[in-house]
């Protein structure tokens, strides 16, 4: 941050290894199996609500329920209140009702939320395979804020080690060419023709 003359605007986040962790061993073994389709939609329509700037065009993406982290070699669960909107080979109530539960139990998870407050000179550095975070809007002010966001390129998210290890660019390419189909079969023609594949890297770990 290199200049600010406001109060407010935190960023807040919350720690998806714990989050993961927490889980039932059954809950967690059933979420290991799940892919999650997430928007930027959202956030593109509150940019434009808000006067805000839309920088890049809406897109979606297929990621695991639970990601791989090929470092610290720990999982993480991968839910967003803001980006999460279906998992897939689930009928739209089932999924519902498990992203509502799923993101109720990681707002709840208070001794693993971190609040960055931002002053003059602040430096945050997070990981984005371990952490999710979100904007505190608690101002009311046309003051401005002066700060830079740096982004590295890191590894697509996975959903276990043998998965990671498993990846080339040709396959990435496979798999998206499938995503219009794996958003438009039903749950039991999806469970069939992708979900097994999936469930059968999970095992692996």
């Amino acid at each position: 941050m290199l200049q600010t003359d406001i109060g407010g605007g935190d960023t807040q986040f919350i720690d998806m290894f714990e989050a993961y962790d927490r889980l039932s061993p059954q809950m967690q073994a059933f979420c290991e199996t799940l892919q999650v389709l997430n928007s930027s939609a959202q956030q593109a329509e509150a940019a434009r609500l808000f006067g805000g700037v839309q920088r890049k065009t809406e897109i979606e993406s297929i990621h695991p329920l639970v990601i791989y982290h090929p470092v610290v070699k720990r999982k993480a669960l991968y839910v967003n209140k803001s980006f999460s909107t279906r998992i897939l080979g689930l009928k739209q109530e089932e999924s519902d009702l498990l992203l509502q539960f799923l993101i109720r139990h990681t707002e709840t998870l208070l001794d693993g939320h971190l609040r960055a407050n931002w002053d003059e000179n602040t430096i945050v550095l997070w990981d984005n395979r371990r952490v999710i975070h979100t904007a505190t809007v608690d101002w009311d002010t046309e003051a401005l804020r002066h700060a830079f966001r740096l982004t590295t390129l890191g590894n697509r998210p996975v959903g276990s080690e043998a998965e990671f290890n498993d990846w080339t660019p040709e396959k990435e390419l496979e798999e998206l060419k499938h995503l219009d189909e794996k958003l438009q079969i039903t749950p039991a023609e999806y469970y069939e023709k992708y979900g097994k594949k999936f469930a059968e890297y999970s095992k692996k770990k």
